[in-house]
C-alpha cells in the first residue's frame, strides 16, 4: 500500500471508529494508528512535530519499531503483542526524534476492536516525559537532601511507596498518624480504612493510585471529614504529586496544612488572584467560567469589553447568548471543541471569529481547562479570552507579502540565501541549494559552501566578499562566478548579496550580523555567449575564406565557353549562399544529412554524381548536430577547392556515411576521402579551419575525428554515437 493510500485508510478509521478527526489532530501527544503487523499507518500533525517529521510518508508502510532504537524494540513489539489480544500495551522507552533530538516517551498501544469484537487496529498514544523523567533522574540525585528534608519537616509531608506502602513520614506528620502502628512499611489503603471512614477512605485511596500510575498531580483544598479512629471532625487543605523516591522507584507524596496553614493560604490565594486580575488587565485577557449545571457563563469585565456589551449586574450571561456571538461557520467546530474538552476532562486551546455587540468581526483566541468536583466530575469549565484581531491582519499582511515576494523569486527563477554572520553558516533554499548541489533549509558552514567555487573564480570572489564585508561599506556585492557541483557538473551563478551590520556608533565595532544572498543560474546565458562569440569567429573565418570559394568556383567555371561562364558563376555563388541558409530556413530544429552535404557543396554540384560521389543513409540530424557536421562540410570543401582534389581538373572526393549496430550501443560514421589531386602535405600551422573539422566536430558529437594527409589524398572520419545526432 503506498504512503497515500495508507494515509487514506487511516482517515477513514479515524471517523469510523469514533476518535473524531480534530480529537485525533489536536491531541498534544503523538498518536499513531498502526496495523495488527505493527505497520505505520497515519501520525497525527502534533506527534509529527513532537518527533521532528517533515515528511510522514517516508515512515508510512514501514514497522512501528523500526523508528526506535534496537535496544527499545523488543518493549514496543511486546506492547504490540498485548494490544492484538485486547489487552492494552504500555511501556516507557529512550527514543530520539527523526532529527536526533533525545527523548523519553510513555507510550500506551489500545485495540481497536472491529464488528467482530476482535482488534482490527491498534492506537498508539506516545507521551513525551523527557522533562518528567529528567526531573526524577534529579530526585534520585538528591537523595540525601529528599530524605532529610522530608523526615525534619515540621510541615505535614508523608510519602507512599510504588508497592503503596507508607515510605516517609515528616515530623510534621506524626501526629496525624499517631495511633497507627507499626507505620512504615504498613499498606496504605488500610492505614486511610482505619483513619478515615468510607466512602471518602476510597476516594482518597483512587486519587493516590492515579497519581502513582499517570503522574497527574492532585489538589484538594478545604476538605472537611470525621475521622473514624478519633470520632473529630478534621480540615484539611492536601495535595498530592508522584515523585521519585529515594529507593529509585516511583512513589507519591503528600503535603498537607491544619486550618491555620489553610488560613495563610487563603490569604495568599487571594493575593496571587489580585496579581491575576492586574496582569489579565493590563493584557486586556478576559476571564471566564461555565458551569455545566446551570449552563450559565461567568465573565470578568474584560470578557465584556472584548465582545462589545454592558456588563450584566452579577456578571453571568447565558450560555446561549455567549455562543450565539460565534460566528455561525465557527460554531459546530468550537462546540466539538468544548465537548471534547469536558469529556477528557483536560485542556483546550481555540481559535474563532465573533461578531460583537457593535456588528464588528473580531478574531478570538481561547484557552480553556475543566474544573472537577470532590467525586472527580466535570463541574466548570475555565479559561481566557484574548482579542488576536490585529495579530491575525498582520499575519494575513505578511503572508502576502511573503507570497509575492515568493512568486516574484520563482518567475525570476532566483533563489536565497539567509546568511548567519555569527555562527558563520549559510541555509539555502531549494533552488539555491540546486545550483549549489547541497541540502536545503539547512545551516550550512560558510565554507562547505564556497568550497564549491570553480577555483578560477576564488580570487574575484573572495576580493568582493572582502570589500563587502568592510562596515564603512555599503555590504553590497554581485558577481558571476561558476560553482562546481558534487556530480561534475559547472552552472554559472549571478550573485547578488546584501549584508547587515550591528548597529554601532564606531565603525571599529561594527561587525557583519546577518545577510541574504540571492542567485541566479546564467549558465544558459552564458552558453548563447560563448555561442555568440564562437559564430562571431565563424563569420570572421568564413568572410576570409569566401574570396578563395569563389575563386575555386571560378576557376571551376572557366572551363565553360566564355558564354556560358557568367551564368554558370552566379548560380554557384548563389548555391553558396543557400548551405547558410538551410538550418536557417528550418528555424534550426534539424535536417537531412543528404540535404546538408549536398548545401554545403552547392558551389561545386555539378560534379557531384561524378567527381563528388555520395553515399549514404537517409539519417535526420537535430540542429547542433547539423550545425556542427555541417560546418567541417564547409571546411573540407573549402580545403579541397583551394588545394586538395578539387582545386584540378582530376580530383576526386568520396562523402559516405552509415550507422551500424555494436554492443555497446548504434554508432555512426562519416568519411571524406580525397583522390587524384596535387600531392598533399599537412600544414605546418593549425589554424580555425582544422579546430572546425577535428575539435569542434569531435567535441561537438561526442565522438572521434581521423585526419589523415595522405600524400595521394587528403582523408577525414567521424565517428560518434548514433544518439549524438538527434
Amino acid at each position: 500500500m503506498s504512503g497515500t493510500v495508507e494515509r487514506e485508510a487511516a482517515d477513514s478509521l479515524v471517523t469510523r471508529e469514533g476518535l473524531g478527526r480534530a480529537l485525533f489532530d489536536s491531541s498534544p501527544d503523538c498518536i499513531k494508528i498502526i496495523d495488527l503487523d505493527g505497520v505505520l499507518e497515519a501520525m497525527n500533525v502534533n506527534g509529527q512535530h513532537c518527533l521532528e517529521i517533515d515528511d510522514i510518508n517516508a515512515f508510512c508502510g514501514n514497522h512501528w519499531s523500526t523508528m526506535w532504537p534496537p535496544q527499545e524494540r523488543a518493549k514496543v513489539n511486546a506492547a504490540i503483542a498485548d494490544a492484538r489480544t485486547n489487552r492494552i500495551g504500555r511501556f516507557t522507552a529512550f527514543c530520539p526524534t527523526a532529527k536526533g533530538t533525545p527523548k523519553w516517551w510513555d507510550v500506551i498501544v489500545t485495540p481497536v476492536v472491529g464488528v467482530d469484537g476482535l482488534p482490527a487496529h491498534l492506537v498508539v498514544s506516545s507521551r513525551d516525559i523527557t522533562e518528567q523523567r529528567a526531573g526524577e533522574e534529579n530526585l534520585r540525585a538528591a537523595y540525601d537532601t529528599f530524605r532529610g528534608v522530608v523526615e525534619r519537616s515540621p510541615f505535614g509531608v508523608y510519602a507512599v511507596d510504588a508497592d503503596f506502602r507508607m515510605a516517609l513520614v515528616a515530623a510534621g506528620a506524626q501526629k496525624v498518624f499517631e495511633n497507627i502502628r507499626p507505620l512504615i512499611g504498613r499498606d496504605f489503603a488500610e492505614v486511610l480504612g482505619l483513619i478515615w471512614p468510607e466512602p471518602f477512605a476510597s476516594e482518597v485511596i483512587s486519587r493516590f493510585r492515579h497519581t502513582l500510575l499517570t503522574g497527574e498531580p492532585y489538589n484538594a483544598p478545604g476538605m472537611v471529614e470525621r475521622r473514624r479512629d478519633i470520632n473529630s471532625v478534621e480540615s484539611y487543605d492536601w495535595k498530592i504529586e508522584r515523585m521519585t523516591l529515594p529507593d529509585g522507584r516511583l512513589g507519591v507524596v503528600c503535603h498537607f496544612y491544619d486550618l491555620t496553614e489553610r488560613q495563610r493560604y487563603e490569604a495568599a490565594l487571594r493575593e496571587s488572584e489580585q496579581r491575576t486580575h492586574l496582569a489579565t488587565e493590563a493584557a486586556s485577557i478576559g476571564i471566564w467560567e461555565w458551569n455545566l449545571e446551570t449552563n450559565q457563563v461567568r465573565w470578568d469585565a474584560q470578557m465584556f469589553q472584548i465582545h462589545g456589551i454592558a456588563p450584566t449586574v452579577d456578571c453571568t450571561v447565558p450560555f446561549s447568548l455567549w455562543s450565539g456571538m460565534v460566528d455561525p461557520e465557527d460554531w459546530p467546530r468550537q462546540e466539538r471543541l468544548l465537548g471534547e474538552t469536558v469529556r477528557r476532562l483536560g485542556y483546550g486551546h481555540r481559535q474563532f471569529r465573533i461578531s460583537r455587540g457593535d456588528g464588528q468581526l473580531r478574531h478570538i483566541e481561547a484557552v480553556d481547562t475543566v474544573r472537577t468536583g470532590a467525586k472527580g466530575q466535570a463541574e466548570w469549565v475555565v479559561g481566557t479570552n484574548i482579542d488576536i484581531t490585529e495579530r491575525k491582519l498582520a499575519e494575513d499582511t505578511l503572508r502576502a507579502s511573503e507570497e509575492r515576494l515568493r512568486l516574484a523569486a520563482d518567475v525570476a527563477g532566483i533563489g536565497r540565501g539567509d546568511i548567519n554572520y555569527l555562527q558563520d553558516t549559510i541555509t539555502l533554499d531549494d533552488r539555491a541549494a540546486a545550483l549549489f548541489g547541497m541540502p536545503a533549509g539547512k545551516a550550512l558552514p560558510r565554507r562547505d559552501v564556497h568550497a564549491r567555487f570553480h577555483p578560477d573564480d576564488i580570487p574575484a570572489i573572495e576580493a568582493k566578499i572582502s570589500d563587502s564585508l568592510d562596515p564603512s561599506g555599503s555590504g553590497f556585492m554581485s558577481i558571476d562566478h561558476r560553482t562546481i557541483r558534487p556530480d561534475g557538473s559547472m552552472v554559472w551563478i549571478s550573485a547578488c548579496k546584501q549584508i547587515e551590520f550591528s548597529a554601532r556608533d564606531d565603525l571599529r565595532q561594527r561587525r557583519a550580523v546577518s545577510g541574504i544572498l540571492a542567485v541566479l543560474d546564467i549558465t544558459a546565458r552564458k552558453e548563447h555567449e560563448r555561442q555568440i562569440e564562437l559564430l562571431m569567429r565563424e563569420v570572421n573565418h568564413r568572410s576570409k575564406n569566401l574570396l578563395g570559394v569563389v575563386q575555386a568556383v571560378a576557376r571551376q567555371t572557366a572551363k565553360s565557353s566564355p558564354d556560358e561562364f557568367v551564368q554558370r558563376f552566379s548560380e554557384r555563388v548563389q548555391a553558396l549562399a543557400a548551405s547558410q541558409d538551410l538550418l536557417v530556413n528550418s528555424n534550426w530544429r534539424g535536417a537531412s544529412l543528404a540535404d546538408l552535404v549536398r548545401v554545403q557543396l552547392a558551389h561545386f554540384k555539378d560534379l557531384v554524381g561524378g567527381r563528388i560521389e555520395l553515399r549514404g543513409e537517409p539519417i535526420q540530424l537535430s540542429a547542433p548536430a547539423a550545425q556542427t557536421i555541417g560546418m567541417a562540410l564547409h571546411e573540407l570543401a573549402t580545403n579541397a577547392g583551394k588545394y586538395g582534389s578539387l582545386s584540378n581538373a582530376g580530383g576526386r572526393v568520396m562523402i559516405a556515411w552509415h550507422t551500424t549496430k555494436e554492443p555497446a550501443g548504434k554508432r555512426f560514421e562519416m568519411s571524406w576521402t580525397e583522390d587524384g589531386g596535387p600531392p598533399v602535405v599537412a600544414p605546418k600551422r593549425q589554424g580555425f579551419g582544422s579546430t572546425v573539422i577535428d575539435t569542434m566536430a569531435k567535441n561537438g558529437m561526442s565522438g572521434d575525428v581521423v585526419v589523415a594527409f595522405d600524400r595521394e589524398g587528403f582523408k577525414w572520419r567521424l565517428e560518434c554515437p548514433a544518439a549524438a545526432l538527434w
